[in-house]
């Protein structure tokens, strides 16, 4: 039987070497050096990559009432590569039926949190210019800002993604069909979308621009009533159950400029409609963000009318996650520190006004969020030869 050789390399370190495999036991002192033979070959290399982010956040609301709360945040990931096929796992924080929030809040008379699977996908990729996903994923579509979908959203259902360069610019296109909810005897809830789109680079990386049109399709929402996971500013009827078909239009661009070696400059642009219905389909979003060196700021602007999007979607934050109404955000961040760990300090401020009064929602909210951050990631390999 030849020689078995299990190592497994980490970035910056020398490998560590297990089972090393000699024949005929230890080398005794005075025996001729061996021929040197040709160099192991690794068939069987599994790269590895662990990361975890952890956020402290103090968060003032002011709506009907003051409200004041210290929340916290733990995610954690774990993805395995072998010849273009990866395994994406996912662990993260919880405090109760939502898709869109991983933050637990301190209450409950120093209750235990739920710390969940929030993904688990498997995937093939050719390279970089196709890649096939399925599980529950990270979201495969792009996008500027969060103005249709929360950034926490983790699709359940599989997606294709296609990048084709040509010359300086590079061609996308996205694709994919998710479950949204499966209810015994009657049908199944789910969404499909495709997203087409070309993005600009230039040579010496001086500007990044990205320009994108999608289109979102709802099967069997209508007369559905998605529960605790909606905000309830959707058009509903008098059972609570939607009363709205939705098919979403949506276009979106982002432009950065790099004016300084470390500072860049951005803006983003997104609109959508409802053709689905008549009245109150319209939303849309802008935005200014500056980067220098440790500092980021974002200031934006988004609406959405009732009955723009599903109101289970969009960002948890602004307008407490609904529609029918407008909110100006303001998003400054510092990074103290980069490695080996990044952390990082944050204030988001949210001021937000409905466009029409509905039922319990309040008519203005404003909402502070001050936040410290901690985040790391490293990659190791592991290989096995003969």
């Amino acid at each position: 039987m030849g020689d078995f050789n299990l190592s497994i390399t980490f970035p910056l370190y020398r490998p560590i070497t297990f089972f090393p495999g000699t024949k005929g036991g230890s080398k005794e002192e005075g025996a001729p050096t061996p021929t040197p033979t040709e160099p192991t070959t690794h068939p069987f290399v599994l790269s590895t990559e662990v990361s975890g982010r952890g956020r402290y956040q103090y968060e003032r609301n002011e709506a009907d009432d003051e409200r004041h709360r210290g929340r916290y945040q733990i995610l954690a990931g774990l993805g395995l590569f072998y010849r273009g096929f990866r395994l994406d796992i996912g662990f993260a924080s919880g405090n109760g039926p939502t898709a869109r929030s991983y933050n637990v809040t301190f209450d409950d008379v120093f209750s235990t949190s739920y710390f969940l699977i929030n993904e688990l996908a498997i995937s093939w990729s050719y390279q970089d210019y196709i890649s096939l996903i399925f599980g529950k994923m990270v979201n495969p579509f792009y996008s500027p800002g969060d103005l249709i979908e929360d950034r926490d959203l983790m699709p359940e259902g599989g997606a294709i993604r296609i990048r084709i360069p040509v010359n300086d610019e590079t061609l996308l296109f996205n694709t994919g069909i998710f479950i949204l909810d499966e209810i015994k005897q009657e049908a199944t809830v789910f969404n499909y979308a495709i997203q087409i789109g070309i993005q600009f680079n230039s040579d010496n990386h001086s500007y990044n621009h990205t320009v994108l049109a999608s289109f979102r399709g709802f099967s069997n929402v209508f007369g559905w009533n998605p529960g605790d996971y909606s905000t309830g500013t959707n058009s509903r009827d008098e059972t609570g159950r939607l009363a709205t078909r939705f098919s979403l239009i949506d276009v979106s661009a982002e432009f950065n400029f790099r004016i300084h070696e470390n500072v860049s400059l951005g803006l983003i642009g997104e609109f959508v409609v409802n053709p689905g219905t008549e009245t109150n389909s319209i939303g849309f979003m802008t935005g200014l963000s500056l980067e220098a060196y440790w500092f980021r700021s974002t200031l934006s602007y988004r609406l959405l009318q009732t009955d723009s999007v599903p109101d289970f979607l969009p960002d948890s934050d602004a307008m407490s996650g609904g529609t029918n109404g407008g909110c100006f955000e303001a998003d400054l961040r510092f990074r103290i520190l980069s490695s080996p760990i990044t952390v990082e300090l944050g204030a988001d401020y949210y001021w937000c006004r409905r466009l029409e009064p509905q039922p319990v929602i309040p008519i203005t909210e404003h909402l502070l969020q001050l936040n410290v951050s901690l985040a790391w990631t490293d990659e190791f390999s592991l290989h096995a030869s003969r």
